[in-house]
This record gives structure tokens, sequence and C-alpha cells, in this order.
């Protein structure tokens, strides 16, 4: 009784969703926009109930003028694309509201970031490894085999998206390691074949671009963090 009142506890389930969002990718396009939704939805209901303030920043205005600008675009061009791209512009504030409510949020210490790295971290690693087994002897460790072209799409089956996966949250996966993680709980020498593992799988999913931004990603990351170079 106890722990499911933890559970529902706003906060809780808040964090909860959150840590979701890693896995929900895994699952497919359904489940990731239901997760946000519900996190969205906990998130408003626990910024109401606490009173937090919303205040209005650079950023924050440049943003909600760039989703602006893309909802006008959509509405000019009705006649080519259609009232489908208009609800899909529409639809595209959830992203924007879910910046909102995670920076308040996180302003307010209300949400656990070490938990979503380090979930981030074993989604990432868990579809890399299973890349590079899917690479490697023919089929992943579900037993799907490469898809048309040879493509290997490890976990996803017949869609050709793990290496996309792989970068979106390879840089949630590394932070993790260098902002969370201790010289004696992690050693900085484990960071070296996390990067190669996630760098390679991406590579040979032969995604070009995904594989470009992982590269990138892993440029400035050197730039920026000692630990890395």
């Amino acid at each position: 009784m106890f722990q499911l009142k933890k559970f529902l506890n706003l906060e809780n389930s808040a964090n909860f969703l959150l840590f979701l969002i890693p896995i929900s990718l895994i699952a497919g396009s359904l489940i990731i926009n239901l997760n946000i939704l519900l996190f969205l939805i906990v998130g408003i209901i626990l910024i109401k109930k606490r009173k937090l303030i919303f205040r209005l920043n650079k950023i924050k205005l440049f943003l909600t003028m760039f989703f602006i600008l893309i909802i006008i675009s959509s509405i000019i061009n009705f006649a080519t694309a259609g009232p489908e791209n208009i609800i899909k512009s529409f639809l595209l504030l959830r992203f924007l509201i879910l910046y909102f409510v995670i920076e308040i949020l996180l302003i307010n210490n209300l949400l656990n970031l070490r938990k979503l790295f380090t979930i981030s971290l074993i989604c990432t690693s868990f579809v890399s490894i299973d890349v590079l087994i899917q690479y490697t002897f023919g089929k992943n460790i579900l037993g799907y085999e490469p898809i048309h072209n040879h493509k290997v799409s490890g976990i996803f089956f017949d869609e050709a998206i793990a290496g996309g996966f792989i970068q979106k949250l390879f840089l949630l996966s590394l932070l993790g390691l260098l902002i969370f993680y201790d010289k004696k709980s992690f050693p900085k020498i484990f960071i070296i074949p996390v990067v190669l593992i996630h760098t390679v799988a991406v590579f040979v999913t032969a995604s070009k671009m995904p594989f470009v931004l992982i590269i990138f990603s892993i440029i400035l990351l050197i730039l920026f963090f000692k630990e890395l170079r």
C-alpha cells in the first residue's frame, strides 16, 4: 500500500515517466507519444499544484517564435502541403511544452537526471551491442536478421533506425558518465570502450548522418570535457 502511494506521488510519477522515454523510443512512435503525453499531463498538474512560476527568457522566446513560424509556414503552404501538414505543425507544439515543463521541474529540483542518464546509457549500450552482434553473426539476440539490402537494424526488426536511436541518446549517455559518476564507481578508462561501442555500432548500421553527428558530438565533448582528452 505504501509503495503504491509512493508511486502515485506526482513527483515520483513525473520522474518515472521521464525515465521511460529512452525505453519508449525503442518501443515505437505510438508508445513514445503516449509516454510524452502522460509526462506532460503529470508535469503540468505538478507545476500547478506546487504553484511553480513560469518565467519567460530569451531561449523560451526564441523557441516559441520558431514553432510559431513553422505553423505560419504550414498555413501559407496549405495549397501544396494540405491540411495534414498544418495538423502536424500544431502537434509539434508538444515538444515546446515538453521543454517548458522539464525546465521548470529541473529548476525546482523535482527531476532526477542521474537516473535518466543511467537508463539512457543502458538503452543505447544494449542497442549498440545488439547491432554489433547482428552485424558479426548475421542475427541479433532475438534472432532477427538484417533487413533488405543487408542493413543492420538490430532490435528494431524491419526499421533501419538503430543508428539514429543511438546517436540521439548518445550525448545523454556519455554526459551521464562524465557528470554524475566518480572515478571509483566508473573509472575513466571505461569511457573509451563505451564511446567505441556506440560509434562502431552507428557506423555498421550504414546511417551516414547519425554517424557524422555522433563524430561531431564526440569532438565537441573532447573540447569541453578534459576527462575525454
